[in-house]
């Protein structure tokens, strides 16, 4: 790399532990921006404790202070559900019935 060049930065991976309930619990890795990551390792640094330790904190206290939200939104899915598995596959993909039977319907058991 030549003088007055600046390498790219690659966002940070962090692995927050946050299932997806969307993807059937699967734990996903998440990127954050290159200001986040700043201001994360400074927190981290300043704090005396590990990128992982902040982030663990700060997601609990979001879930937190969102906690109605969030309930609200369960409710809403769940009442969307009939106990077919269209309605699941509906739910997770953001599809419609309508759209389902388009691409062949969804079989059941």
């Amino acid at each position: 790399m030549g003088p007055g060049r600046i390498a790219a930065q690659r966002p940070t991976v962090l692995r927050l532990g946050v299932a997806d309930l969307a993807c059937g619990g699967l734990r996903r890795r998440r990127r954050v921006d290159a200001e986040t990551d700043r201001l994360l390792s400074d927190a981290a640094h300043f704090l005396g404790r590990s990128k992982k330790d902040v982030v663990d904190v700060a997601v609990r206290a979001y879930v937190d202070a969102h906690r109605d939200e969030i309930n609200e939104g369960i409710r809403a899915a769940l009442g969307r559900l009939d106990g077919s598995n269209a309605s699941v596959v509906s739910l997770i993909s953001g599809m419609i019935r309508d759209e389902l039977d388009d691409l062949g319907g969804v079989p059941e058991a």
